[in-house]
């Protein structure tokens, strides 16, 4: 739990350095065209961004996940191992 936790907090802190990043962009805008290549070019990176934290975060809840079970599965192969 800690490390997605961890991980969590990363992505978080990518993406609000991001969202720092665009605004200085958008500052910097001296035209509309500007504004809008800005923008765009921002709203392409966080796509491919959230996509690729997306499957990361799914990865680590499913390694977590498996983990917590494991507990239970090696109970039920003791409890069997017994029965047999």
């Amino acid at each position: 739990m800690q490390e997605y936790n961890e991980r969590l907090l990363e992505i978080t802190q990518s993406n609000v350095n991001a969202m720092f990043e665009f605004l200085r962009g958008i500052a910097a805008a001296k035209s509309p065209s500007e504004f809008i290549a800005a923008a765009t070019e921002h709203a392409s990176r966080q796509y491919e961004m959230s996509s690729l934290q997306a499957k990361e975060l799914t990865a680590l809840a499913q390694k977590l996940a498996l983990g917590s079970t494991e507990p239970a599965r090696a109970y039920a192969a003791k409890t069997a191992d017994k029965l047999a």
